[in-house]
């Protein structure tokens, strides 16, 4: 597990979402236990999903020293 703050070599932006059939927007394709399910579009725009409490654990976990999301683990992601 990958210490410190980290970044996606996939995307600067951590938007390289999966749209699921039921309208539920997952983290990426690596995340098959769906472990952070951003949102839902049929709920919720795009720009309110960014907005919204998952999204923004995930950008606090990015940065935090250690923290438990599914990036930490990833191949694309890299040590700041």
């Amino acid at each position: 597990m990958k210490k410190g703050p980290i970044y996606c070599t996939r995307t600067e932006y951590l938007n390289h979402w999966v749209l699921l059939p039921d309208g539920s927007v997952t983290l990426c394709c690596m995340d098959f236990g769906l472990k952070h399910v951003m949102g839902n579009l049929i709920d919720h725009t795009y720009d309110e999903i960014i907005h919204m409490q998952p999204y923004q654990d995930l950008i606090s976990g990015m940065n935090a020293q250690m923290s438990d999301i599914l990036c930490r683990k990833c191949t694309s992601s890299r040590v700041r």
